[in-house]
């Protein structure tokens, strides 16, 4: 995701589009960040870069713990920072085809503003990096940058399991899908994908009735906001007392859901 923003003179990549992800989501992310900074050996040493799991409500469905509504939609973090997880790596430069003067930890080596969504067969994953400074240029690239993975093609060669594009990426199962699936009509894949991801959404729907059953999700108080700026169904309830209508304001309220319709 790129655009363009104004640093000592020179265009820094920086996404300026709104994150496509929920608060909860935001947080997990950050959690991430904050424990890779603090101890990347400590953090990755037990856990696959690929796939950074968030504490899920499957794995205390025998406790008696409350649980969150938001963490049934908290998706995995795929943590690319090549520097630390090849020590002593470092990424090459995409313009200048070096590696020599590229910062890997001064304070313009930054997480990358919103990450890429890492698409799967059954559901998504973020694909997070950070954005490297390189000193003879003076401009920044991301770790997962594809020509700067060109550059070090040989090291990322079976290690790196993702597809790239410039605003998303496909992981190995889902690419490998749709390259067995090429001889297909592409609403027969998409029928394909639709009902795997519909099963999913469908298994976690019965677990989370499951835990609402047993009074293991949180509840929260009743209001037409949330802290994320979602909107809640009872912010689109009529408030109770005089309901009735004028008949000026009936029409005028029947027009605006017929072009709502249209539209």
């Amino acid at each position: 995701m790129q655009c363009d923003a104004s640093q000592h003179g020179t265009n820094v990549n920086i996404c300026m589009m709104s994150p496509p992800h929920c608060q909860a989501q935001a947080s997990f992310i950050k959690s991430v960040r904050s424990a890779i900074d603090s101890d990347a050996k400590k953090f990755l040493q037990d856990k696959d870069w690929r796939n950074v799991q968030p504490k899920s409500p499957r794995h205390g469905l025998q406790t008696k713990k409350q649980f969150e509504v938001a963490s049934f939609y908290v998706k995995p973090v795929a943590c690319f920072v090549p520097h630390l997880i090849i020590p002593g790596h470092v990424p090459v430069c995409p313009r200048c085809d070096s590696a020599d003067r590229v910062d890997t930890l001064g304070s313009y080596t930054k997480w990358t503003k919103v990450p890429k969504i890492l698409f799967g067969t059954h559901s998504h994953r973020c694909l997070d990096t950070k954005f490297y400074w390189c000193g003879a240029c003076r401009r920044r690239f991301a770790g997962c940058d594809k020509r700067s993975m060109q550059l070090s093609a040989k090291l990322w060669l079976g290690f790196f399991p993702f597809n790239l594009s410039d605003r998303f990426a496909v992981d190995e199962e889902l690419c490998s899908f749709i390259v067995a699936s090429a001889n297909e009509q592409t609403s027969k894949m998409f029928n394909k994908l639709q009902q795997q991801i519909t099963d999913t959404h469908y298994d976690n729907y019965q677990c989370c009735l499951h835990l609402v059953r047993s009074k293991r999700i949180r509840s929260k108080v009743a209001f037409t906001g949330n802290s994320d700026g979602q909107r809640r169904i009872d912010s689109m309830l009529p408030k109770r007392g005089n309901l009735k209508e004028s008949d000026g304001t009936r029409r005028l309220r029947l027009a605006r859901d017929r072009l709502t319709t249209v539209q």
